[in-house]
């Protein structure tokens, strides 16, 4: 249950995830509950396939990355660096989209229609952002 959080931490996690892989040959398990959103969409979804499950209410968003621009006067130097970023912004965009790709095992094109809307547990498993949905009844 996630609003998102920042591209560095996300990054951090993706490394994080794939090391623990490497070192320790365990699979990560993630569960997706209540609001899943943003980049808390991609933790979900880089589970090991198989792992990743969400309860029947959760609801997820994708949507690309988010970027703050103060306002600063068109100075050439300014310019040139907010050039500088709106390149690494695109780049690393891209590589999330790519990560998402294969996490879920559908095009970047498909999943990007989904973007910037909120999509139930079930759309998320046809998606392949999740593998199951969890489905329990009380206890009697």
């Amino acid at each position: 249950n996630s609003p998102g959080g920042d591209i560095p931490e996300l990054v951090t996690l993706k490394d994080t995830f794939d090391r623990i892989r490497a070192t320790y040959g365990v699979k990560i398990r993630t569960i997706g509950v209540g609001w899943v959103s943003s980049a808390a969409c991609d933790v979900v979804a880089w589970g090991d396939k198989g792992y990743r499950t969400a309860y029947p209410s959760t609801r997820f968003l994708m949507h690309d990355i988010q970027w703050k621009s103060d306002k600063h006067p068109a100075q050439y130097d300014s310019i040139l660096k907010r050039a500088k970023e709106v390149a690494d912004v695109l780049r690393l965009n891209r590589q999330l989209e790519k990560w998402m790709s294969e996490a879920t095992g559908k095009p970047w094109w498909k999943l990007r229609k989904y973007y910037d809307q909120h999509i139930s547990a079930h759309k998320a498993l046809e998606l392949g952002i999740i593998d199951r949905i969890e489905l329990w009844s009380p206890k009697r």
